[in-house]
């Protein structure tokens, strides 16, 4: 059943004329057309019909092409409540379905976390642990808000939350980056000692030079030779540099005639 046979059918059921159930909100000729499937209404003006009809706005989206489609049309309105309500509706339980009820569960609980209603925000986000662990599509990125906003909401399990909360690799660096162009070394090794993966050349390169800022140039020597032993030949002037001193010369005119 179509939108426009759902729209009529509830109208009749009302006892409503088109006239009747449009008010100010639509013609009466664009009505006739939704209901004879000519036209599909805006989000805006579902919602207006359907709270004139005493229905909620999921029970007249058609989920007959796609049974997820009532519930991804709400989320995009914003709507998260009636994205839930049209998913619990649906025997439907694919990935989209786990998806989109995981996303309108945390957009929920930051609405209950920002209104201070803590209990109702934890009972959301287990749900949308439960239903993210249901789809490959819950996004790392996501998880990371949940446990950010679960922290918020349990403020007595927030440390215990946090320590396990795995910190944005990426984000460090960059931040790190930004340190050192600001010349501040000792601010960009805190940074960086705070990231996961010390292995990668980019996290290497970084923490030799906020090393070298330091004046520990052992530690930059290590650093610089990781990233050298993954191909970069850049680093040769930094090691030639390191290699001066700590008045090593012989390691300094080295790495001087590789960058010739």
């Amino acid at each position: 059943m179509t939108i426009g046979q759902r729209l009529k059918e509830a109208r009749l059921a009302a006892g409503l004329s088109q006239r009747q159930l449009c008010g100010d909100a639509i013609t009466r000729n664009m009505l006739s057309q939704i209901e004879n499937g000519v036209a599909r209404p805006s989000m805006e003006t579902l919602q207006t019909l359907a709270r004139r009809l005493n229905k909620p706005v999921s029970y007249f989206l058609d989920e007959e092409h796609n049974p997820n489609e009532s519930a991804r049309e709400c989320y995009r309105q914003r709507d998260y409540e009636s994205a839930l309500k049209a998913l619990e509706a649906t025997q439907n339980q694919d990935e989209e379905h786990h998806l989109l009820r995981a996303l309108s569960c945390l957009e929920l609980a930051q609405q209950a976390v920002t209104q201070g209603r803590l209990p109702y925000a934890v009972s959301l986000l287990e749900d949308c642990a439960a239903a993210g662990n249901r789809t490959a599509y819950f996004t790392q990125e996501s998880e990371r808000r949940r446990l950010l906003l679960l922290a918020q909401a349990k403020p007595d399990k927030a440390a215990e939350i946090l320590a396990a909360l795995p910190p944005e690799d990426m984000e460090l660096l960059v931040r790190a980056q930004v340190a050192l162009q600001r010349q501040e070394a000792g601010l960009a090794a805190v940074i960086l000692d705070a990231a996961q993966d010390r292995q990668s050349r980019q996290w290497n390169l970084l923490r030799g030079q906020a090393a070298f800022g330091q004046g520990d140039y052992r530690t930059a020597v290590t650093c610089f030779h990781r990233v050298e032993e993954s191909g970069e030949t850049s680093v040769y002037s930094w090691l030639e540099q390191c290699y001066q001193r700590l008045e090593d010369y012989k390691m300094a005119y080295h790495y001087a005639c590789k960058q010739k």
